[in-house]
């Protein structure tokens, strides 16, 4: 049976009940067969200027609840929901929040956590499991991690980038909580139409309590595999502490985040916390552009390419004269890649004539590097002169 929300006195017994605090940050679910006798329940907001002791130091941010009758303890875990707001850096990096409890000794004590990050509306929303009442901390958490942003977000398909990633350990030493981060892996991933081309992961290292590092050794390097949106996205999975338990925090940043993910799993004790921080930066993938030129012969090719694999037109200039060249594509190539040719015709004139020709041209290279473009034609000039051509002209990608 679920009981009113409630701020203080309300009395749960084997029934259990939801419970949720006046400022509506924080709300407990006990679950039936917790309690074997009632008992009035308390949920209280401490204000910061009664915080006493190690509290005292931490940031105005912290929220801090006071659950009473402090020390009671359940027979069956007690879930909790705590809601923050999200801190960022300027430079982009992520501080995803923590909670622990107040033990016995004082001292701070990690618990089992999920944190979800919803960066659209600027909170995070913690759950995890009580199993006796003490007061309860919501901080800030150590590791924030830094995706740098590329400008502009339009990327050309298959021109590769780097973004520097920078880990720091921004711990306070709150609690008495150990202040080393070990990074365990930091994984690259591309998603959308995003792939991942240069370093896929950095392993292994400890940060203390302040320090930095910058991954450009190698730098992660990225590129659009086809046109549309995507984007690119550091994976970091790292431990607070000595021993491990595995916990997840997800930051989400548009794209679906898969749940549960693969790696979510549960052991260890509780002096410890083992976390997932994900940072991403959305990146729209767009064809790349191409100048046309050559100078074959008498004719000289000009002409600027929005998309080699739909139809264009290039211009060519000879003494006294002018033609249009259209080139066709025939062939539809597969995602991200490159139409190799098709159908080509020309018509234009000057100084009392007209030419007009066709034939079939050929395309290489790889889309977002210089193409080579080839065609063969058999025209005729209104005099009845004609003959056949054969030229090369070269395509230069045109950055955005």
């Amino acid at each position: 049976t679920e009981l009113p929300v409630t701020v203080e006195g309300e009395v749960v017994g084997p029934s259990g009940a939801d419970l949720t605090s006046e400022d509506g940050r924080f709300s407990l679910s006990i679950p039936a067969g917790a309690l074997a006798n009632e008992v009035p329940i308390n949920i209280e907001a401490v204000p910061s200027d009664q915080w006493t002791g190690f509290l005292a130091g931490l940031d105005p941010a912290t929220i801090v609840y006071s659950l009473e009758p402090s020390g009671l303890t359940f027979d069956q875990p007690v879930s909790f929901q705590m809601t923050r707001e999200i801190h960022i850096g300027e430079d982009g990096s992520v501080i995803p929040p923590l909670a622990f409890v107040i033990n016995d000794a004082g001292n701070g004590e990690l618990i089992d956590l999920e944190v979800q990050m919803d960066e659209q509306s600027g909170l995070a929303v913690i759950t995890g499991t009580l199993e006796h009442f003490s007061m309860i901390v919501g901080v800030d958490g150590g590791l924030a991690v830094g995706l740098e942003q590329i400008n502009p977000k339009e990327r050309k398909i298959s021109s590769p980038w780097e973004a520097g990633v920078v880990v720091r350990n921004v711990t306070k030493k709150p609690a008495g909580i150990e202040l080393s981060i070990n990074v365990n892996t930091i994984r690259f991933e591309g998603l959308g139409e995003v792939e991942v081309v240069g370093t896929s992961s950095h392993h292994s290292f400890t940060l203390n309590s302040g320090e930095e590092r910058k991954l450009d050794l190698p730098a992660p390097r990225w590129q659009c595999g086809d046109e549309g949106d995507g984007s690119y996205r550091v994976v970091v999975f790292a431990n607070l502490g000595g021993n491990i338990i595995s916990e997840l925090i997800q930051w989400r940043s548009g794209l679906p985040i898969p749940s549960p993910l693969p790696w979510k799993t549960f052991s260890g004790n509780k002096q410890a916390i083992n976390f997932v921080v994900l940072a991403e930066v959305p990146v729209v993938c767009i064809i790349p552009e191409y100048q046309a030129s050559t100078q074959s012969g008498n004719i000289s090719i000009s002409g600027r390419i929005s998309d080699v694999n739909k139809p264009f037109t290039l211009n060519g200039t000879f003494q006294g004269g002018s033609a249009a060249l259209e080139f066709f594509p025939e062939l539809v190539p597969l995602e991200g890649n490159l139409s190799p040719g098709g159908s080509f015709s020309y018509s234009g004139g000057g100084s009392g004539a007209t030419v007009s020709g066709s034939g079939n041209y050929t395309v290489s290279g790889t889309l977002g590097q210089p193409l080579t473009l080839r065609y063969s034609a058999h025209g005729c000039a209104d005099l009845g002169k004609c003959a056949d051509t054969d030229v090369v002209i070269l395509l230069t990608p045109i950055d955005p």
